[in-house]
């Protein structure tokens, strides 16, 4: 999945180079082999608790979407790390025709999460959850991590009824966000540049030798050590 910012303009920049930021898990399929997916449609969503949200279709490398009860997965980001994002699960909308294009909207009203997607024959759905944040354990054949197990969104007593009917939960593909999320979100996948260098003037004697080192790094993050050497 690629993000992209758009200022009051209305023009979009793409974050990280116009490179995914996102990434679905693949399923082991062996002692090391990996079944390798990917996303399709994304939507933005927020949770209740202001945590950016994404919900897509999971599809394999062909771009054929998984069997309905895998079909959907979530990615939540860290409330404290707004651009910070982790894969929660798959999601189970107990839908037995299909599911493509799901959307979600977090609907105060209600408190709970209205969910809306179209079947393999083109009809709107659509159903409540009650919490897209809640998982469970489920076992995985050959998973190698986590006592072999992998972790999945809750669907019994937490997904309601699929229902036929269009609902409203995102017009498109976008997501008025904070400031503050915009900001951690470049600081995150924006352009890494050198804002300013600076070099105390030196004097080096003919038929000598010197060596320059600097080091660079931003709070929280690794130093990065440069060294340039002269002959002369």
């Amino acid at each position: 999945m690629h993000l992209a910012l758009s200022a009051a303009d209305g023009r979009m920049t793409p974050l990280n180079d116009d490179y995914g930021v996102l990434f679905a898990r693949g399923d082991y399929v062996g002692v090391d082999p990996v079944a390798l997916r990917g996303v399709a449609d994304p939507s933005l969503f927020n949770f209740a608790d202001g945590a950016l949200g994404v919900i897509a279709t999971r599809v394999d490398m062909e771009g054929k979407p998984d069997p309905a009860a895998t079909a959907t997965v979530i990615f939540r980001s860290d409330p404290a790390r707004l651009a910070e994002f982790e894969e929660l699960g798959t999601l189970d909308l107990r839908s037995a025709d299909g599911v493509a294009r799901p959307r979600a909207v977090w609907d105060s009203a209600t408190r709970r999460y209205l969910v809306s997607w179209t079947d393999r024959n083109a009809q709107p759905r659509w159903t409540t959850v009650a919490d897209l944040a809640r998982t469970e354990w489920q076992a995985a054949k050959w998973q190698p991590d986590n006592g072999g197990r992998r972790r999945r969104i809750v669907s019994p007593g937490n997904v309601g009824d699929a229902r036929i009917g269009a609902v409203v939960t995102t017009a498109d593909d976008t997501l008025a966000i904070s400031g503050e999320a915009a900001t951690a979100l470049t600081r995150r996948f924006g352009r890494v540049v050198n804002t300013s260098a600076t070099v105390t003037p030196q004097k080096i004697a003919a038929g000598s030798s010197a060596n320059l080192d600097s080091v660079g790094g931003t709070s929280g993050s690794p130093a990065i050590q440069y060294r340039c050497g002269y002959d002369r």
